[in-house]
């Protein structure tokens, strides 16, 4: 199993809504909905590793991250590798915008298959699986009592 430092962030537009993207998992076809984000590359902290990833990502430049908000671990497959993922997720609010996908590395042009603002009422509400599978709750709740002055571990 291949052990890999990954940063993510969660995208607030100013409905509150959170920026989500489809993937198509390779190996089995099944579908689920994830926030920006991937694996840090040699030397690279995770802070920076958030930021580049929205400009390859999403097209932002120059955005200001938030605290940092989550911590998960992740253990799956992808493309036969096994992983067992680290991740530490950062908050951001940013203006609406249509993701502009022009700097996506190969991998991230053939894996993120839509993009899609979500409310929370939408994730309570969708059957597709989410990542975190619980991202309705956590986001209700980071929108109420405003993020924790401490990461906080969060599920799958």
């Amino acid at each position: 199993m291949q052990v890999r430092q990954a940063a993510r962030v969660l995208l607030l537009d100013e409905r509150d809504r959170v920026l989500l993207f489809r993937f198509v998992r390779p190996d089995t076809g099944g579908v689920f909905w994830a926030p920006p984000g991937g694996g840090l590359e040699e030397g690279e902290d995770a802070r920076a590793a958030a930021v580049r990833e929205l400009a390859e990502e999403v097209g932002l430049r120059d955005v200001t991250l938030g605290p940092e908000i989550w911590h998960r671990r992740h253990r799956f497959t992808w493309r036969g590798v096994d992983y067992d993922q680290r991740e530490r997720w950062f908050l951001a609010r940013v203006g609406h915008f249509v993701p502009d996908g022009a700097d996506r590395t190969p991998a991230e042009r053939e894996d993120l298959t839509a993009a899609a603002w979500w409310t929370v009422a939408e994730l309570a509400a969708t059957p597709d699986e989410l990542v975190p599978r619980d991202l309705a709750r956590l986001v209700r709740e980071l929108l109420a009592d405003g993020p924790s002055p401490v990461p906080v571990m969060v599920g799958v």
